[in-house]
């Protein structure tokens, strides 16, 4: 497993070209990878 300075998790959330949130959250204990897509919302 990488070295992850003590990290629980970490997250990483963009929108791509086609106007999708993408959001990438890593549990750095387990290693268990979430991947989601989800439309953005204009409030």
């Amino acid at each position: 497993m990488t070295d992850t300075n003590g990290l629980l998790w970490w997250a990483r959330v963009w929108i791509d070209e086609n106007g999708l949130q993408r959001t990438v959250i890593c549990n750095c204990e387990t290693g268990e990878v979430t991947d989601e897509w989800h439309p953005v919302e204009e409030d």
